[in-house]
């Protein structure tokens, strides 16, 4: 019954070869049409297993909470050792926020301390500052209003003032007289992201001031590719524009990370490796039926049909899934690969016929009953094998796993129909049947008199070569840093670490997310997990954490906190400050807003 099946399949392509080539020309063209739609997924979320609770929890918080995504502008100075440096990072710094925020590509930038939150902190923050610290950090500030504590600090700031301590050391006596700002450390530092800045002009500077950061909200996500192009080619004109202006060129160097720039570099580089792997894959099989076989003709009959069953498999992927991913790029270099048997199996099959004599007719059914089932259970298996990874709940292998199914399948089918027609229609059009000499053996037939004369030494030696590259299997790690997926020297990821260098910060960050069906309960849940991070902060586990507690805490810590305040000896604290500072010849009137704050 099967072989039936497969000279029928012979005799169809034998008597509508035309109508066969037509069709497949005009499958072709549709699926094209449909492949030519497909997006590329660049972010590393579209490879997260949907199934996944954490997954789940990740994608629910982008959206209630918004992108996460920044675009991170570093400015660093070419001269670092020059003492304008800092000024012309702060001149480009102002002029690219002005200008790339007129764009409306953003919902803001945040590179220094804006005036109205300069007026928040003033008028507000440090009012009720005591209502967002811990106990911990309150219980220290009620020991430096003690008598001796406060005579202590006075006697040490007269000492800074008449040393020949730093600027900003003396600074710090004039802003901070009890030496408050070292318990508040931590609470300043909790909503930076971990940065260490040096804000004494209010710039987002590193510590040796030769960096500035700028982090800019864009109004759409980074996984919108074609806003993200909009974005980084707004943002490059606006640096071009600003460094020929300002005559900034030899002073300082512009890059781009996070999101956006990642997004745009993974694009371009799936683009190029996918067209990279299916040229170089393509003609290298090309270039080795060349070898095989001694003739041109045979390139056109293998090329047609294989380059059909891509086109195919890319246009049932869009109607299935839509988009291609970070590992599905692979795909036409690993259909490639299988599907070009097929091809082999037929033609060499059917030289093998000719030479025997056979016509056109009788070679195609011989050859398609000969090697068409064992063709249709290799395609079946191997098909099989690969729906199979659909199963599991990483995306990246499902979708691929669907495509290379779907891929081996449209090769078959091109295969047993698509090839034989088109050497039927070349046959017919030049009078005469294919035939070419004998395939190539490649030094096969000397490696198979020596499998025959040393077959015992042959079976040592594999099952030898099995045992130890079995051992060395065991120790085989799982990289599990998605990092690692791009591409090496990328200026992105470059920069990521320079900003981790320069800003103390780290790469790497963890979501945690409270729910209640009562605020007050989601926030006290919320303070309890920052007070339960602070220990990891502390042993260097964690480099910080921002948290909504840093500046809403539940109305139960508001109250705690304004108990043990209010149980501060303020009145005998600012007596004691004022005569201290009296004391120690200190002019009173300059600290009179920090005495009224105290109060």
């Amino acid at each position: 019954m099967k072989e039936k099946i497969f000279k029928a399949i012979a005799r169809l392509s034998h008597t509508h070869y035309k109508k066969v080539i037509i069709v497949s020309i005009l499958l072709t063209l549709i699926f094209g049409f449909l492949a030519l739609r497909l997006q590329l997924a660049t972010d590393i979320v579209n490879l997260l297993p949907s199934k996944s609770k954490v997954s789940k929890d990740f994608m629910g918080a982008i959206k209630d909470f918004g992108t996460l995504d920044f675009l991170v502008v570093v400015v660093q100075a070419k001269d670092t050792t020059s003492p304008q440096s800092s000024t012309h990072l702060k001149l480009f710094a102002d002029e690219f926020a002005k200008r790339l925020s007129a764009t409306n590509l953003l919902k803001g930038i945040d590179y220094k301390i804006s005036e109205k939150q300069k007026e928040f902190f003033k008028e507000h923050f440090t009012k009720d500052m005591f209502l967002f610290l811990t106990e911990k950090e309150l219980d220290a500030i009620r020991e430096k209003l003690n008598d001796e504590e406060i005579e202590k600090q006075i006697k040490k700031n007269r000492s800074i003032l008449i040393s020949q301590a730093s600027f900003g050391m003396k600074e710090l006596v004039r802003v901070d007289p009890l030496g408050l700002l070292p318990i508040l450390k931590d609470f300043f530092s909790s909503g930076s992201g971990g940065f260490r800045f040096d804000m004494m002009d209010g710039y987002f500077l590193s510590e040796d001031r030769t960096t500035l950061l700028m982090l800019a909200r864009p109004v759409k996500g980074a996984l919108d590719v074609e806003f993200a192009k909009v974005l980084m080619s707004e943002a490059k004109r606006i640096e071009k524009e600003i460094v020929v202006e300002k005559k900034l060129n030899e002073k300082i160097k512009v890059g781009y990370t996070g999101g956006y720039p990642i997004a745009v570099g993974d694009e371009a580089t799936i683009k190029r490796d996918m067209m990279l792997t299916f040229v170089s894959s393509f003609f290298a099989i090309l270039l080795l039926f060349y070898f095989a076989y001694r003739g041109l003709a045979i390139l056109v009959y293998i090329s047609i049909p294989l380059q059909m069953s891509l086109i195919w498999s890319f246009g049932i992927s869009y109607i299935f899934l839509g988009q291609l991913n970070m590992v599905t790029v692979a795909f036409a270099a690993i259909l490639m690969g299988l599907g070009i048997d097929f091809a082999i199996h037929i033609y060499n099959r059917y030289l093998e016929e000719i030479d025997k004599g056979a016509d056109i007719v009788q070679g195609l059914e011989a050859t398609l009953a000969g090697v068409g089932k064992g063709i249709f259970t290799g395609a079946a298996t191997t098909a099989t094998a690969f729906y199979l990874l659909m199963l599991t709940d990483f995306r990246g292998l499902s979708e691929l796993g669907f495509m290379c199914g779907t891929g081996i399948l449209s090769s078959m089918l091109t295969m047993y129909l698509v090839l034989p027609s088109i050497m039927i229609w070349r046959a017919k059009s030049s009078k005469k049947p294919v035939v070419k000499g004998r395939l190539n053996p490649f030094g096969l037939d000397i490696a198979a008199r020596h499998i025959v004369r040393y077959p015992k030494t042959i079976l040592a030696i594999a099952i030898g070569l099995t045992i130890f590259l079995g051992y060395k299997a065991l120790f085989l790690g799982f990289d599990s840093d998605f990092k690692k997926m791009r591409p090496e020297g990328m200026e992105a990821m470059v920069l990521q670490d320079l900003i981790m260098e320069k800003f103390s910060g780290s790469g790497y960050q963890i979501m945690v997310i409270t729910e209640s069906n009562d605020l007050q309960a989601a926030l006290e849940k919320n303070d309890s997990i920052a007070m339960s991070l602070r220990p990891f902060v502390k042993d260097g586990s964690l480099v910080s954490f921002d948290s909504l507690a840093t500046f809403l805490p539940s109305i139960k810590r508001q109250e705690a906190s304004i108990e043990k305040v209010s149980a501060f000896p303020i009145e005998r604290a600012v007596h004691t400050l004022q005569r201290s500072l009296k004391e120690n010849g200190f002019k009173t009137d300059i600290y009179k807003d920090y005495i009224n704050v105290m109060k």
